[in-house]
């Protein structure tokens, strides 16, 4: 029961580390938003943010709110960054 929950606890924080990344990369691959490898820049801040989103205590937000926020932070850094001169 206990290695339940602690395998649980590890996936969860897995997917909230990984999932807003692989949705950048996804509407990138997608060319929504400015093309450019300056862009880059966006993924390293999102993982970065994720890395940090892991340490909030659950009793606040859980897992499942703070991948949606990522991922709606990473949908709108897509749409609103200027094409950066490489």
């Amino acid at each position: 029961m206990q290695k339940n929950v602690i395998c649980r606890i590890i996936g969860q924080k897995v997917v909230v580390l990984l999932t807003p990344s692989l949705f950048w990369s996804t509407l990138t691959a997608l060319n929504f938003g400015a093309q450019s490898l300056a862009n880059l820049i966006e993924l390293f801040v999102l993982f970065s943010l994720s890395f940090f989103a892991l340490f909030i205590p659950q009793r606040y937000l859980s897992y499942r709110k703070i991948t949606l926020i990522l991922c709606v932070i990473a949908f709108i850094a897509r749409l609103i960054m200027p094409v950066l001169p490489e």
